[in-house]
């Protein structure tokens, strides 16, 4: 498993493509590194080593793992970092004395359900991939101690995880607390344009309805909201309000200042077939401060 490198300071990749079936007569194997080499998947002789216990297969090109990889008992330390999973198979679960698994630098869209059943994992990587969710099967990872998912496509951090409280979380660089992208605006042809009708909430109006024509809604205080036509399917009753700034309502990281109050809108969980345009103005507070000193 050691690199390489050529005069430019370049990796240079082994050879190796695959193994002679009788690698797996070393019955008393306990580490393998193949790392820095070729193989396009794991060597099906590798699964008949019942000793191995670290399996490194760092910098190849393996697209997918056995459906038969539970067969390696043993195992208590597997790396796959910088290949080209695109998924991992169910028979994960069965590696029941794993404690440590790499497979970031990936390509991962999503885990199985049994990786849940890895009770003995301890440190688990999955930065470098393109994960949108996590499986609630993970709250049930009593010994893990590490959790790394930076760099993925994360949206929510599940609530399971919070039944860890010795877990050391590293999810920086996902867009957490945002809503999914939306699929961009086709373009309306010049004669199919129509204006989009106005409504000017008063102060004591906190509801409005939304018909598939759009609306242009402009709240008290400044903010507007613009819903497209062909937004909503059926008309839907809408509420708004101001929310205190609190915690729970808005995620903010370190130095991050909130500049206006949150707009809350309700009822939660209605789907727009195309994106809603919101516009919240930020108003400097007039009220001061008087400080006061003491100089007993």
């Amino acid at each position: 498993g050691h690199c390489f490198y050529d005069p430019q300071r370049e990796p240079l990749p082994g050879l190796l493509t695959t193994f002679p079936p009788s690698l797996s007569t070393l019955s008393h194997l306990v580490h393998l590194d193949l790392s820095f080499n070729q193989l396009l998947s794991v060597p099906s002789c590798l699964l008949r080593l019942p000793e191995l216990s670290t399996l490194l297969l760092c910098h190849n090109r393996i697209s997918d793992l056995p459906p038969d990889l539970g067969q390696l008992s043993s195992l208590t330390y597997l790396s796959l970092i910088r290949n080209e999973l695109v998924s991992l198979p169910s028979s994960l679960g069965q590696l029941k004395v794993l404690r440590t698994l790499d497979v970031s630098h990936n390509l991962l869209q999503e885990l199985p359900d049994e990786i849940g059943f890895l009770g003995d994992l301890v440190s688990l990587e999955l930065s470098h991939n393109k994960l949108k969710q996590l499986p609630e099967s993970m709250g049930a990872l009593c010994s893990l101690r590490e959790l790394v998912i930076y760099s993925n496509d994360l949206r929510l951090i599940p609530d399971c995880l919070n039944k860890l409280p010795l877990l050391k979380l590293d999810v920086r660089d996902n867009p957490l607390g945002r809503p999914p992208t939306p699929p961009p605006l086709l373009p309306m042809p010049d004669h199919a344009e129509a204006k989009i009708p106005e409504l000017h909430l008063r102060l004591n109006q906190h509801s409005f309805c939304v018909s598939p024509a759009g609306c242009h809604v402009f709240l008290p205080g400044g903010a507007e909201l613009l819903f497209p036509p062909g937004c909503l399917k059926t008309t839907a009753k809408m509420r708004w309000a101001e929310k205190r700034p609190d915690r729970k309502w808005v995620l903010l990281e370190e130095h991050d200042i909130l500049l206006s109050r949150p707009l809350e809108l309700c009822p939660h969980g209605i789907t727009f077939l195309k994106p809603v345009e919101v516009c919240v103005p930020y108003h400097r507070a007039k009220r001061g401060e008087v400080v006061l000193r003491s100089f007993d």
